[in-house]
Formats: C-alpha cells, structure tokens, sequence
C-alpha cells in the first residue's frame, strides 16, 4: 500500500515538474495586429502550443473600427468602406484613406460618404489608431463612433477602470464636445516662475487706484468657463451574463481606460482629451462582443453633421508584450 502511494507521489511531481518547465520555458507573447483590406485593425495573442493551457490557435483580444449609424439606427460598419489608398511608409505604420456611405432614408441606394484617414502606428508596446472623419455633405445620423470591439468569452468579468475621468460643467454642450481642443501638453526642461524666483522675495503688486488722468487698459475679460470639472475614478466588472434589457455597461467622460482581462489580455486605452466613451453590451442583439465606444454623436433622433465638421480621434493602446504587425501590405 505505501508503495503505491509513493508511487502516485512520484507520477504527481513529475507531472508538476514537467508543467513548470513548459512554463518557464514558453517565450513571451508577442500581440498580433492586422489591418485588414477594410481598414478595420484586429489584435489578437499568437497560437503558443508550449504554453499553459496551450493556445493551437490565435486567440481573440478586440479590434478596432469606425462606425456609424444612419436614421432608425441603421448600423453601417467599417467593413462596407471604400478603401482608396493604402500605404506602409514603415515596417511599424498602415496609412489608408477612404470613404464609408451613409444610406439616405427615402433612397437607401444614395446617401452621404464619409471620407476618412486612418493611421495604425506600432510601438514596442503598444499601437496607436487614429482617424479624421469629414462628411462630403450634409447628412443626418443617430451614431458617428470609432469602437474597440472586445472578445465577449475571453473579456466576461474582466474589472475596467475608468481614470481622469470628467463631469460636464453646467452649459456645456455635450454634443459638441468633438470640437475641443487637446489638452495641452507641459514641455519639459522648462523653467517656471516659482523655480526661476525661488529663494529670492517677488515684488509685491502695487495696490491702489489709478491717478486721475493716468492711461488705463480696459479690464481684461473673464476667462470661459471650464467645459468639464473632475470626477472621481469608476471601477466596474464586465457583465459575464448577457442582459434583456440592459445594454449600457457604463458611459462618461474619460481620458484613460484600463482592462484588466485574464492572463495577458489586459490592455489599457489612452485619449489626448477627455472622450465621450460609451461602454455596452452588444450580446444583447445577438453579437457576442463588449463595445468601448468613442460617441461622436449618439442620439435617438438623429444629429445633422455637414461638410465643416471634422471628427479626430487618436487612441492610444498599450500592452504588456511587444507588438508585431502581421499584415501591411500595400493594394
């Protein structure tokens, strides 16, 4: 009878020892990315047959697309783009231009096109997407988005933090928010006053009226107010059951977004202004994925967009592993 069990030990420890030197010995991920012939860009982690659990194929993470939805909520998706130009300047870069057509309600055989610029740049890290969007002329839409769609199976009950996140200041027009400017960025190596003056008294401003007869300059104008006022961070958990009737997982301002998946595929998302970003759940139509959406415009009734205006959005992806582009070619 002991014999047996020392047995078992045995088999258990070499069994142990053979799953630890698969792990170690596995190299790291390398994230895979692919712009397709759409334009629409794919992330994923590589096949790794000598991991624990073994991957025999590549497994999902989310891609990345523009959208946008006519009247009646119509979706019109990256896929049915117009691809016009296609360039590899770098190993590292895609660049393509094209044009995405929104259906006119009464002839759904004409409509407005969307032209648009994309750029996907790799860094060792990380990837940056960025796109500008210009209507050719009027149209009418209920949603104009840029979206990261995420594997539903692999990202159910992964936690989400939302950082630096934002709340509108009374006034503010929300629809519009577009229209911002970036938020500006410090330069380093410059010097500011308190530096520049440190241990040395600054000279009290005179106080006083003005001399009858002095020049005087007209007060200066009241800066604008601020168009956002900051909030405190939001932490949530991804539904792991699909809901019937809700779809909307969370939705604000933001200028960072943090994913933390199972074992390497927590990613984070970085925007140069605060973002309206719109999280849902889209299995509740039948799509089995969780949709990070920047709203341009979002709105039951629709929203008139003209020639004008211009829609930017440049965001910043990072992993934990280095990335590799795997298709770049030019059509």
């Amino acid at each position: 009878m002991m014999r047996g069990r020392h047995s078992l030990l045995v088999k258990s420890l070499c069994v142990v020892g053979l799953v630890l030197a698969i792990t170690a010995a596995a190299p790291a991920d390398e994230i895979q990315v692919t712009v397709r012939d759409d334009g629409v860009t794919s992330v994923a982690r590589p096949a790794q047959a000598d991991a624990w659990p073994p991957r025999l194929g590549p497994q999902p993470m989310f891609s990345v697309e523009l959208g946008a939805h006519a009247l009646e909520w119509l979706h019109v998706p990256q896929k049915y783009a117009k691809i016009t130009q296609r360039l590899a300047p770098n190993p590292k870069t895609v660049a393509l231009t094209g044009s995405l057509r929104i259906p006119d309600a009464m002839t759904p055989a004409q409509g407005t096109d969307l032209a648009f610029r994309e750029e996907v740049a790799l860094k060792d890290t990380g990837m940056t997407v960025s796109y500008a969007v210009h209507p050719s002329a009027a149209a009418t839409v209920c949603g104009l988005q840029v979206s990261a769609y995420l594997d539903a199976a692999a990202y159910q009950g992964a936690t989400v933090r939302f950082l630096d996140v934002k709340t509108p200041s009374a006034g503010f027009q929300q629809e519009t928010w577009y229209t911002l400017p970036e938020d500006p960025v410090e330069p380093e190596g410059v010097e500011t006053e308190e530096e520049a003056d440190e241990g040395e008294e600054a000279e009290k401003p005179k106080v006083g009226l003005p001399t009858p007869g002095e020049d005087t300059e007209p007060p200066a104008e009241a800066p604008a107010a601020p168009a956002f006022t900051d909030a405190d961070p939001v932490t949530l958990q991804l539904p792991i059951e699909a809901s019937e009737d809700e779809w909307e997982v969370w939705s604000g301002f933001c200028k960072r977004i943090e994913i933390a998946g199972p074992e390497g595929l927590s990613f984070t998302i970085t925007a140069p202004k605060a973002y309206r970003f719109v999280i849902q759940d889209n299995r509740k139509w039948g799509t089995p994925v969780f949709e990070i959406r920047v709203a341009f415009v979002m709105m039951q009734e629709g929203l008139e967009i003209t020639e004008e205006d211009e829609f930017l959005s440049r965001l910043e992806f990072g992993f934990k592993d280095a990335t590799k582009l795997v298709k770049a070619e030019t059509r």
